[in-house]
């Protein structure tokens, strides 16, 4: 819009519609406008975000977590109409609960809306797995991703849920890569994806979800990956080959190296942005490559802790990077709050998953994190009410 308002100032300052002075008045008032929408917009952002708040519902999940795996320890000894009525009953509560937002509030509480759904939709997913163990139904994990993707996209597609359409996206990936048919454009199997990932891009261009349509790209993009499979199993045979000739030990304290590194680097950028200046990953403009190589690093963490306790390390970890991640940049970069977010919540179910057979020990863990966290986040509402304050008495007294 600048660009073009600056062009027509420029045209008429050469036709002689204007003279010079009134031209410099012109573009003067253009760039005094577009700094004041700037920066009112960056202050609405700052005012949504407080980091407070994304510490206390870490906690809120973590606790939550805990009080589930307590039940799923015990639940066996739960009758079987009770588990059916009760996974019926979150399903209603999740998908009335969203609509019931959606009516109230509409688009002002569309993360609260979105977040009813998953819960509907998580009920759903559970719901199959539960009556498929209590009634020894025949299948494998592919023929019920098929069934998750097509139950949850309808949901989303009558729900008009984004985040629904999303997760069927990914279980729709899921049932195409670990098809036998994934390399092979004129499969039945190949067709079934891309049509489902077009009427999503379909359904996320009328919802005018630009996010939503972006992971579907990316969605369509993984699923060809196996066309060019073969030339990238040998580059990355190479490179495994490689990485596996380096100790075991120097591998993992060069990433928890590299960890420590980006994390010190985003402390410093916000605590001394001065000093930082435009230094790369140290400045706040290397924000994006610091958070990125934390991520790599704590992805061959993982890899590389495989034992319990190391896998309590590696997510501890996580959960401290992504702290550090949004308390250096969560206020002013959304990309980096929103993966956080995910990061957190994917942690809990990688615990979840290679500990389900300790269930009642990993219950502790999530008890004792959530814990954690609330004290955390105690601290950081008081540390924030302080700054406030003292805010406010310096402005009163200049």
């Amino acid at each position: 819009m600048a660009t073009f308002i600056d062009r027509q100032i420029d045209d008429w300052e050469k036709r002689g519609v204007i003279d010079a002075q009134t031209a410099l008045k012109l573009r003067e008032d253009v760039g005094a406008g577009l700094s004041r929408a700037n920066g009112t917009s960056a202050a609405k952002s700052a005012r949504r975000f407080s980091f407070f708040q994304v510490v206390a519902f870490f906690a809120a999940i973590s606790l939550a977590a805990a009080v589930l795996i307590f039940i799923a320890a015990n639940w066996e000894y739960v009758p079987r109409l009770v588990r059916a009525i009760g996974v019926m009953v979150i399903m209603a509560v999740g998908y009335v609960g969203g609509a019931l937002v959606n009516r109230r509030y509409g688009v002002r509480r569309g993360l609260v809306e979105e977040a009813c759904y998953l819960v509907g939709g998580a009920a759903f997913v559970g719901g199959v797995a539960l009556i498929g163990q209590m009634y020894h139904i025949s299948g494998d994990a592919r023929e019920a991703a098929l069934l998750y993707a097509a139950g949850l996209g309808l949901s989303g597609f009558a729900m008009r849920s984004r985040a629904l359409v999303a997760v069927a996206a990914g279980w729709m990936l899921y049932w195409h890569l670990d098809g036998p048919d994934a390399d092979n454009l004129l499969s039945l199997q190949f067709v079934i994806f891309a049509a489902a990932v077009v009427v999503g891009i379909a359904f996320a261009t009328i919802m005018k979800a630009v996010w939503l349509r972006r992971f579907l790209y990316i969605v369509g993009i993984v699923g060809l990956l196996p066309f060019v499979g073969q030339f990238l199993d040998d580059v990355l045979e190479f490179l495994v080959d490689v990485y596996e000739s380096i100790p075991e030990t120097i591998r993992v304290l060069g990433w928890l190296a590299l960890l420590a590194l980006m994390s010190l680097a985003m402390l410093f950028a916000r605590l001394k942005p001065a000093s930082a200046g435009g230094a790369p990953l140290v400045s706040g403009r290397g924000a994006g490559a610091t958070f990125a190589l934390g991520l790599i690093a704590l992805a061959f963490l993982h890899g590389e802790l495989q034992s319990d306790g190391g896998l309590i390390l590696a997510s501890s970890l996580a959960v401290v990077f992504v702290l550090v991640a949004l308390f250096a940049h969560g206020r002013d970069r959304r990309v980096i709050r929103y993966i956080s977010y995910v990061i957190f919540v994917g942690e809990i179910f990688v615990v979840y998953g290679s500990t389900v057979y300790s269930m009642l020990g990993t219950s502790g863990f999530f008890l004792a994190l959530g814990l954690v966290l609330a004290v955390i986040a105690f601290a950081v509402y008081r540390l924030e009410r302080l700054w406030k304050a003292r805010k406010a008495r310096e402005a009163g007294d200049a």
